[in-house]
Parts: C-alpha cells; structure tokens; sequence
C-alpha cells in the first residue's frame, strides 16, 4: 500500500493578502475624510449659531429702543462686543430703510450685520425691523445667498 500525500494548503496568496490591503486603505482614508468634514461642518455650525446670537440680541436691543430709526448698536454693545462701521454686509431689503452696517467681532471672528426698518405707508401696522448678519465662512465663500441669519419683527410706531 502506497500512502498518499494530502496536498491540501492552507494559507493566503500575496494577491489575496494586496487586495485585503486595499479595502482597508479605502476605509481607514474614507473615515479619515469624513472626520475632517464632520469637524469642519461643525465649526460652521458654531459660526452660525453665533451669528444667529448677535442677531437676535441687536433685533432685541433695538426693539427695545421702539424701533427708532436712529438705533446705535455702539451705545447698547460697545463693552461687551467690538463693534464698528462697515461698508460690507448684506444688501438691504427692497423697501427698507438701512440703518447700518456693522462690522462685529465675537469669539475672534468677523461677522457683519446690516439694519434695516420698514414703514407701512398706513401707519397702522407697526415698524418691521430686519437684522442680518453674515458669517465668516459665508463672506469668504461670497455667498450672500447663504447668509448665516436674518431676523426680522414687528415693533410698534
């Protein structure tokens, strides 16, 4: 009786083991991306979560004042955020009136605001006030379109 060889091998080819390689590859830089994208959309986030804030205390701060057209962000905020004129900011609203655009520097970043009001010509509706401001990110990408927040109210004549 002849005894027989058993041929069977176990292991892997050097092909097998390349091709293993790269569906790591793939996955390892596909989580890498998407950890950078995740962190970069979250910083935008905190940009426009910040200038929703600003926007929301200059619409309070003014409609406190009754709308006056003549409202100054400087008197209500000039100790607490860096406040200044500018001449950039968002486009003003057909049929308001521009107050002013401001430059305002919270956290270290630039953001800039534009106020605007709005008479009916009835005098019974009240005043429209409009704030907007625009991020960082948005004014570098020259995307007014993408305006970090807009927020308008009623206030009474």
């Amino acid at each position: 009786m002849k005894a027989q060889k058993n041929k069977c091998i176990s292991g892997l080819s050097l092909v097998e083991v390349m091709l293993a390689m790269v569906v790591i590859m793939f996955a390892v830089i596909g989580a890498i991306g998407f950890r950078s994208f995740c962190a970069m959309d979250a910083a935008k986030a905190d940009e426009k979560i910040s200038a929703a804030r600003i926007a929301s205390a200059l619409i309070e701060s003014w409609k406190g004042t009754g709308g006056d057209g003549d409202y100054d962000p400087f008197s209500q905020y000039g100790y607490e955020l860096e406040i200044s004129s500018s001449d950039d900011g968002l486009e003003v609203p057909e049929e308001f009136t521009e107050v002013g655009m401001y430059r305002i520097v919270s956290g270290g970043e630039d953001y800039f605001a534009t106020l605007a009001y709005k008479d009916d010509a009835t005098d019974v509706e009240p005043r429209i006030l409009n704030v907007s401001v625009l991020c960082p990110h948005d004014r570098e990408d020259n995307t007014q379109a993408g305006q970090s927040a807009k927020l308008s109210t009623y206030c009474g004549n």
